[in-house]
């Protein structure tokens, strides 16, 4: 994109729209492992650093995209419920039914139904309890960190009929 923001301009682009580029495990990158790092598959911060500041210097906004609604299997807090179960402190950050949580479910066991609630049924997204204020203060921290760190313009917040409403008000507030 860094290469191509001239021709970009010519076309009378004004703004970016980045999907996820935290790192995932996945190519869509909603299987958030940790929002505060660049995937490797896009670079890194110092790289995006640059890409934000030669967008401005034509004008151009940038805007990323963000799921606040789940995370990936593999972040540390999902990990850390794993090894830990209920005496973990992050059990609270996910709505967990049954204890200990298995890594995938066992069908003759759990009737098919994974342990947790997670998006679009898809057992690598574990459903994030928004409501939980830890969770609402580390999502806070994320937004915030990408505005003052980097300097972005905008968020596109997936999933965002899904997340605590308490909590959308507490964003637009800590964001605007």
């Amino acid at each position: 994109v860094l290469d191509h923001l001239d021709d970009l301009q010519a076309l009378g682009i004004n703004g970016l729209y980045f999907c996820p580029i935290f790192t995932a495990a996945s190519n869509h990158k909603y299987d958030t492992i940790d929002y505060l790092n660049v995937d490797p598959a896009f670079g890194d911060k110092v790289l995006f650093t640059k890409l934000i500041q030669a967008a401005h210097q034509r004008g151009m906004r940038v805007m990323l995209d963000a799921v606040f609604n789940h995370m990936g299997f593999g972040s540390m807090q999902w990990q850390d419920v794993l090894r830990n179960g209920e005496a973990s402190r992050f059990a609270s950050w996910f709505h967990i039914y049954q204890t200990p949580v298995t890594p995938f479910h066992n069908p003759l066991k759990n009737a098919g139904q994974p342990q947790y609630d997670t998006f679009a049924f898809e057992e690598k997204m574990p459903k994030l309890n928004t409501a939980n204020p830890d969770v609402q203060e580390y999502l806070l921290t994320v937004a915030t960190y990408w505005i003052k760190t980097f300097d972005i313009d905008a968020w596109r917040l997936d999933v965002a009929n899904e997340v605590d409403h308490h909590f959308w008000k507490r964003f637009y507030a800590t964001v605007t």
